[in-house]
């Protein structure tokens, strides 16, 4: 018995080790795919990070994030320079984290009614399981938190450098991050809806 536990908690922390991983080298592929703008950092790493943080929590999607403008910066030679990217590998962190965090306080706050409601009316199948909700409510949360990542990191990210780089210098890089950031959040949410209509969203959130 103690064995097959063993076992079984040495295979759960390969599939972990193996999902970061992944996750990693998605990232690092992402930062291939750049978008138009004045800086060749910016690109499609942090999607990966976003996706990451909806699977496993805001610290594990933050881990993958700052290592996905790393090595976006890298394949554009750091043009901020190391320090200052840096800095915006820590944003990047910070939103993935902050995507993680309220996507899963409004998963939580989202099921906590729905149990209230629930309670006393028909809502069980004949083996008194609930219902699960549907794939479009369940990524609905996700798609608040991904509205303010969005902002975070197309608005908020470029004005904290700009004490440093100047708004001239700030201005012209918004509407390519508002881009990159659209783009990364709408295909995490993709690939989460995804798995969640697959069934595999359990089985992988299991794994954090």
């Amino acid at each position: 018995m103690e064995q097959n536990t063993t076992t079984a908690g040495l295979r759960k922390e390969t599939r972990r080790l193996t999902l970061a991983a992944l996750m990693v080298g998605l990232s690092a592929l992402g930062a291939f795919i750049k978008i138009p703008g004045p800086l060749g950092s910016i690109a499609m790493d942090s999607c990966p990070g976003y996706l990451y943080a909806s699977l496993c929590g805001p610290a594990a999607g933050a881990a993958v994030a700052f290592v996905g403008h790393l090595a976006s910066a890298l394949t554009a030679g750091f043009p901020l320079g190391v320090p200052f990217h840096l800095l915006v590998a820590g944003e990047m962190a910070l939103c993935a984290s902050v995507y993680g965090a309220i996507g899963f306080s409004l998963e939580g706050f989202r099921d906590k009614k729905a149990k209230t409601g629930n309670e006393g009316k028909q809502g069980a199948d004949r083996g008194g399981n609930r219902k699960q909700p549907k794939t479009q409510v369940r990524v609905l949360p996700w798609i608040a938190s991904g509205s303010v990542a969005f902002l975070l990191n197309g608005i908020g990210a470029p004005l904290v450098l700009a004490p440093w780089l100047g708004m001239g210098a700030v201005i012209p890089l918004i509407v390519p991050l508002l881009v990159a950031s659209f783009l990364n959040v709408a295909v995490a949410l993709l690939a989460l809806k995804a798995l969640d209509a697959s069934g595999r969203l359990g089985s992988l959130r299991d794994l954090g």
